[in-house]
């Protein structure tokens, strides 16, 4: 039987699309309705901690390093509502098992990141996107019952990670470093002594059996210990035995151990304020600061903490004061400084605690540049290579002027400079990458040769080498050859978080070299998703295996 051809109007037209429309309105309606009841499903509370900690990890990333971009991954969580309640559904059924299971996660990548001090590193947790979200949901379950044994938030003592979550955020705004800081300054307003000092290695001291003790004395059940000491357990490393830094799930979790000295301190009548390890400790005399601090060390050492002695000092408060400290003798111990301030001021200045190791460049205002380019000595890289090691501020504001002034013998001799002062790099990537209309195309061509040269020097440390991959991938100083020569070097053993950046970079100057596919299969999660994420590899790459991972699928198709 022949068919004959029928006319198709534009409104049934229409009405066919919007039909559609509708049906795969309904069908999302649908599946987000099943994810809410299925979230729900989960008893204690478990589907609701696992939405919160999904919904911050979108917004606050994977875990915080401050020489770490922000991986696309949270990106791709922030911008899709459904993928997030999926993700939490995975965490959440993770958690609910009740008990840890190897099977379900990975091993942490440690990587290194510098501190204040001049060759000092901190050691960074990197965990896969699943493994964070289930740890946070672990941390969320007890954060109620480890808030509840610390110090009232109304004391205004311990200002650091106090759980007061919303839809999107863990913690009360009220409470961070500039708060410390604030409480510090008024109880310094009078005469009287203040003792700085922090913990040593705090995180790292805090192992996975003083976690599972501090959460039984905080009331957590048992089978939450249980699983949390369990994880900590699979993930302990001989550099890094105790809690995973970077994460706000370890943040939560090392408060089980530091509200503990915090009651200590109270019950002998210490005046205190307290922002993670970091203390201060108000006294009438110096005697009296003395045994604050001697109270603090006993405390810490019944924990398996122990008093940062370098970073230790006692000083002493006249009136209103505090701008610059003047030295005294000080008998023993030799290792507090002592130090009595006769300036007036307004008390604590925020300064005296401030990071001062910069890692984002601001770029100048044109009074400011004006202003940098009338100064017509030029600063001497010499003074900062031959000399003893120069302050942080000192060479910050030399590489500031060198760019905005013009002066081409300082900005060539950066990478120089970087040799010495290796922990600059963030700041010399942020200030190049974001002044490249003011470093002339030579002096930049020199600085790609060099920079390159670094990148593919197997002793350039790896926090280093992340920033060398930023300026190289940056427009003004592109050097596409140096990133597939780090890439291809790195492509032996094709896992960690800086294989997957040198991917990252390549993908975004053009894409992936061909022969990266052939890695695949060898390749970590991070890896994985890097590829996926190049256009390239969707007719190279099976796609069978995504479904287990959701955004892995999320990037595939």
């Amino acid at each position: 039987m022949r068919l004959l051809p029928q006319t198709i109007t534009r409104r049934a037209l229409l009405a066919g699309a919007a039909a559609v429309a509708l049906s795969e309105t309904i069908l999302e309606r649908s599946a987000r309705a099943f994810q809410s009841s299925a979230l729900a499903g989960f008893g204690g509370g478990i589907g609701e901690a696992a939405l919160l900690s999904t919904r911050n990890c979108a917004r606050d990333g994977f875990f915080r390093n401050p020489w770490l971009p922000r991986l696309f991954e949270a990106d791709l969580l922030l911008d899709d509502p459904a993928l997030i309640r999926e993700m939490a559904l995975r965490a959440a059924d993770l958690v609910a098992r009740g008990r840890f299971d190897s099977r379900n996660f990975s091993k942490l990548e440690l990587t290194t990141a510098p501190k204040r001090k001049h060759g000092a590193l901190r050691i960074y947790a990197v965990m896969e996107p699943l493994d964070a979200i289930a740890y946070l949901t672990l941390a969320v379950l007890a954060a109620d019952a480890i808030e509840s044994n610390r110090v009232g938030a109304g004391k205004n003592v311990v200002h650091s990670f106090r759980f007061s979550p919303s839809r999107d955020g863990l913690f009360d705004e009220r409470f961070n470093f500039a708060s410390f800081l604030a409480a510090a300054l008024d109880h310094s307003m009078t005469d009287g002594y203040v003792v700085n000092c922090d913990l040593a290695n705090c995180f790292g001291s805090i192992t996975h059996e003083r976690t599972a003790a501090g959460l039984e004395r905080c009331g957590v059940p048992d089978w939450q210990v249980g699983y949390v000491s369990d994880l900590l357990g699979f993930w302990r490393h001989a550099d890094n035995p105790g809690l995973p830094v970077g994460s706000s799930a370890s943040s939560i979790f090392s408060e089980t151990v530091l509200s503990q000295i915090d009651r200590r301190l109270a019950d002998a009548g210490i005046e205190f304020v307290r922002y993670v390890d970091d203390f201060r400790l108000f006294a009438a005399d110096e005697a009296e600061a003395r045994l604050a601090l001697e109270a603090v060390g006993a405390a810490a050492a019944c924990h398996g903490l122990s008093i940062n002695t370098d970073k230790t000092r006692i000083v002493q408060f006249v009136g209103k004061v505090e701008d610059e400290a003047v030295s005294f003798a000080n008998p023993q111990p030799s290792w507090i400084a002592v130090s009595r301030n006769t300036r007036s001021g307004k008390g604590t200045s925020a300064k005296q605690y401030a990071d001062v190791l910069p890692l984002n460049f601001r770029r100048a205002s044109v009074k400011e540049i004006q202003f940098l380019r009338r100064i017509k000595r030029a600063p001497e890289p010499a003074a900062f290579l031959q000399s003893e090691l120069a302050s942080p501020e000192k060479l910050r504001r030399a590489i500031r002027r060198a760019i905005y002034a013009g002066h081409d013998k300082f900005v060539r001799a950066i990478p120089r400079l970087l040799d010495r002062y290796p922990e600059f790099a963030a700041y010399v990537a942020s200030a190049l990458t974001r002044t490249t209309d003011f470093v002339h195309a030579e002096v930049r061509d020199h600085l790609r040769r060099r920079f390159a040269a670094r990148l593919a020097n197997p002793a350039t440390p790896d926090y280093v080498a992340v920033k060398l991959l930023d300026v190289l991938s940056h427009p003004g100083y592109r050097d596409r050859k140096a990133l597939e020569r780090f890439a291809r070097a790195r492509a032996a053993a094709p896992h960690g978080l800086c294989f997957r950046l040198a991917l990252d970079a390549l993908r975004n100057t053009g894409g992936l070299a061909p022969y990266l596919y052939g890695h695949f299969d060898r390749m970590d999660g991070w890896g994985r998703r890097s590829v996926l994420a190049d256009p390239g590899s969707r007719a190279v790459i099976k796609l069978a295996f995504v479904q287990a991972d959701p955004l892995t699928a999320k990037i595939a198709f």
